[in-house]
């Protein structure tokens, strides 16, 4: 009869001072280490780098975490009653280890974690996955592995695993199980299958001996998980991890989490130094260890993300959100016909012309399909309508006419006109500085410049339907201005241009419009003078300043005879 110890129990018993010199069968946890699968799987033996048993280990979500077990084997082992096999002689070293793995976090209680891969979440294997190993074959372990840790006879170079022979350096556990996908176990030897991950846990690995008969009588050695302090017992091979694996944690939230190691019944250990480590033994040569001790170690996943703009997958076309932690780049829904636009976030119906139906083409400033943007676009005599980038027929324009032209004063606060187009004269200080000119349609600007001055400047053209007002300045005096309409046309097709021009008389001073500036205009401002600037009189004021007065006398004397 054997018993089983939490670790919290031995722990008790080492404070309390009663301190049992008990066979005792210790296993620790530890996180970090390194197999070197590529070495391994190019058919070398690379020796395991062990990792930390430090708890608080930090991860980020998806990492995976290499996971080892060391083994330590150490005491007196004692029987109840006393006097049986093996009583109150040291052990030497471990004979059958078998235990099972749980993932719990702080919260939630346990996880339940199933076979995983290098991309998907869950227990694995990256060295004994089941997948070719040059030299080897296919390896069918699958969700843990026995690292290559010893070199027994300095065979190590051969293998060094539990599992392999002295010559090979391992000590030669050839029973072994593992939780691969079928259960397998050793082929032809005995034990029993190992169970398939059950209830999240990876249950079953375990090692042990079929025989013990130590080199040269056999291909067994003891000492497995001895220290190295031990003397007159075993080679004394402890210090590394003995089994080792994966956790993808790829979908596993953020925060704390525990493994716990949970020991199983079948721990057993070598009794008898002496005999097990000289001569071995032909029949039992294994008892269960007094006490078998598991261990827990903790880690944490860090959160991916505190802010959605920590989750900017730099694609425009997913929504980058996060959540509880995790990142979340949900793709941006389109209405049916649309997609999304790589460049933009938008969503559009088309990138270029391929992307339209038949007829149509794509509008790349709006990103969806219209039925033409140049008159190219549309079938013969049709034109394609700007506003609504429809085809319609084409219809034959007509060239715009003048139909009044006018020279344009504001006097006082009244704006005053002169017929231009009629042959009226304008005679008021500085000459034409605003004409208005009227189309029998509208027209627009189609080109440039949109009027031409024969002298001074335009600077400014409005163009209202069929009326252009041009703002000008620095027109000679005393002459004929010439307008006319280069960048001018019709509104509706802007095919038609303006040919016509307008040409304005300027004789200032020349009150009477008789195409002088005489005495006659001075008698017509003197009796005008005085008076209201009005609809019948505006021409003598000459200064265009809103009065009739003596300096509209002074202008037309200065311009007298000119």
């Amino acid at each position: 009869m054997y018993t089983i110890l939490k670790l919290a129990t031995v722990l008790a018993l080492v404070v309390t001072g009663q301190v049992m010199a008990q066979s005792l069968i210790d296993y620790t946890l530890e996180l970090g280490g390194d197999n070197f699968r590529a070495d391994y799987k190019s058919g070398l033996w690379p020796v395991y780098d062990p990792g930390s048993t430090d708890n608080g280990q930090q991860y980020n979500m998806g990492d995976i975490i290499n996971w080892a077990v060391r083994v330590e084997v150490s005491g007196i082992h004692a029987t109840d009653p006393t006097g049986g096999l093996g009583d109150g002689l040291p052990v030497a070293g471990g004979a059958n280890l078998v235990f099972s793995l749980k993932v719990t976090d702080e919260f939630a209680g346990e996880v339940l974690l199933s076979a995983g891969s290098a991309t998907e979440q869950g227990w694995y294997s990256s060295i004994m996955d089941g997948t070719e190993r040059t030299g080897f074959g296919v390896d069918p372990i699958q969700n843990a592995a026995f690292p290559t840790v010893f070199d027994v006879g300095t065979n190590g170079a051969q293998g060094g695993t539990l599992y392999h022979p002295y010559a090979s350096g391992g000590p030669h556990m050839e029973v072994y199980s593992y939780p691969s996908a079928d259960g397998r176990r050793a082929s032809g030897l005995q034990g029993s299958a190992s169970p398939v991950i059950t209830d999240g846990s990876l249950r079953g690995m375990g090692a042990g001996y079929l025989e013990f008969l130590p080199y040269p009588y056999g291909e067994e050695t003891g000492g497995v998980g001895l220290a190295a302090d031990v003397t007159d017992v075993c080679d004394a091979l402890v210090g590394s991890p003995v089994f080792e694996g994966q956790i993808n944690t790829a979908g596993m939230a953020p925060g704390v989490y525990t493994l716990e190691l949970i020991e199983e019944e079948g721990n057993n250990v070598l009794w008898g130094e002496y005999y097990a480590c000289t001569y071995g033994y032909n029949d039992t040569f294994a008892v269960a260890a007094n006490q078998v001790s598991g261990d827990t170690i903790t880690f944490e996943i860090l959160p991916e993300c505190t802010v959605d703009a920590d989750c900017d997958d730099a694609d425009l076309c997913t929504i980058d959100a996060c959540v509880s932690g995790v990142c979340e780049n949900t793709a941006v829904v389109c209405p049916e016909g649309q997609f999304c636009d790589p460049s933009t976030g938008n969503c559009v119906e088309c990138l270029a012309n391929e992307d339209c139906p038949t007829g149509e083409v794509c509008d790349t400033s709006t990103g969806f399909c219209v039925e033409c943007l140049v008159d190219a676009d549309c079938p013969e005599g049709e034109v394609c309508d700007l506003e609504t980038n429809l085809c319609v027929p084409e219809e034959p324009c007509t060239e715009p006419l003048v139909t009044g032209a006018v020279s344009r004063k504001t006097q006082g606060a009244t704006p005053y006109d002169i017929d231009v187009l009629a042959g009226a004269r304008e005679c008021r200080a500085n000459g034409v500085t605003t004409l208005v000119v009227t189309f029998n349609q509208d027209v627009a600007a189609v080109g440039s410049p949109v009027v031409s001055l024969t002298s001074g400047s335009a600077s400014n053209v409005d163009i209202s339907g069929s009326v252009v007002t041009i703002t000008m300045s620095g027109g000679v005096l005393h002459s004929t201005l010439g307008v006319s309409f280069p960048g001018l046309a019709d509104a509706v097709t802007g095919l038609c241009p303006v040919n016509g021009t307008v040409n304005a008389l300027v004789k200032l001073g020349d009150a009477t419009n008789d195409g002088n500036v005489n005495i006659f205009d001075l008698v017509v401002v003197r009796d005008n003078s005085g008076q209201a600037v009005t609809g019948s009189n505006f021409r003598s004021d000459v200064t265009a300043d809103g009065s009739i007065n003596i300096f509209d006398m002074v202008l037309i004397r200065d311009n007298s005879g000119l």
